[in-house]
């Protein structure tokens, strides 16, 4: 397997900027629901879960800054959704 060389690393990355930037667009609403958590009461996992929410633009600012030297960084967002989506599952 070869790898990949920086023009096609480039194109990656900004491939999954563009996703990521695209995602805050429901973003914007999610973000106001997701206080809706606590309805039930205070719990770790709501903690978490609006927590998770309300630091996915951040990430994606981390992206913007850091691609071009670390490419591989263009994953971090997906630590959200991933974070986002255990946290909002009953333990």
């Amino acid at each position: 397997m070869k790898k990949l060389t920086a023009d096609e690393t480039n194109v990656v990355t900004l491939f999954l900027l563009v996703l990521w930037l695209i995602l805050l667009v429901p973003w914007l609403f999610f973000a106001g629901l997701s206080a809706m958590a606590f309805d039930p009461g205070p719990s770790f996992a709501a903690y978490v879960f609006v927590l998770a929410i309300l630091t996915y633009p951040v990430s994606v600012v981390i992206v913007l800054t850091f691609r071009k030297k670390l490419p591989l960084i263009s994953l971090l967002p997906c630590a959200n959704i991933a974070i986002w989506v255990i946290a909002g599952q009953k333990i």
